[in-house]
């Protein structure tokens, strides 16, 4: 679901905080895959302190074991493709199965391929 000032506005009616979520996303969307990874992986390791993700049982994680697995065997390189091509939303059957995914699988298994990009040195753009 896109969000719009209007259903920020709903999800927060009585708070000026639905105004900023547009511009953020918008700014968000502006930044290249190799910084939206950044971003993200550093609003994870913030967030780590203060909000637990769901429970490995909330999510139906057997949809997501297989992959998560096939992204773990990966070599580093391949990991690293793979997160940039999750994030330019690129037509490979990882990103396939990955679309599939409830909220819930997705930010469970957000470690797995994140803990990847940590790792990276910074020689540039990568994705």
């Amino acid at each position: 679901m896109p969000f719009t000032l209007d259903s920020a506005r709903n999800i927060f009616p009585s708070t000026l905080t639905a105004d900023a979520v547009p511009a953020t996303i918008a700014r968000f969307t502006q930044l290249s895959a190799e910084d939206q990874l950044a971003l993200i992986w550093f609003a994870y390791l913030e967030m780590g302190k203060a909000i637990t993700i769901a429970a490995p049982g909330a999510a139906s994680m057997q949809f997501a074991e297989a992959t998560l697995e096939e992204i773990r065997k990966m070599p580093f390189q391949e990991q690293s493709q793979t997160m940039c091509d999750l994030a330019n939303r690129a037509d490979t059957p990882v990103c396939r199965t990955y679309a599939t995914w409830s909220a819930n699988i997705k930010g469970t298994s957000i470690n797995c391929p994140l803990a990847a990009f940590r790792r990276l040195k910074p020689l540039g753009s990568r994705c």
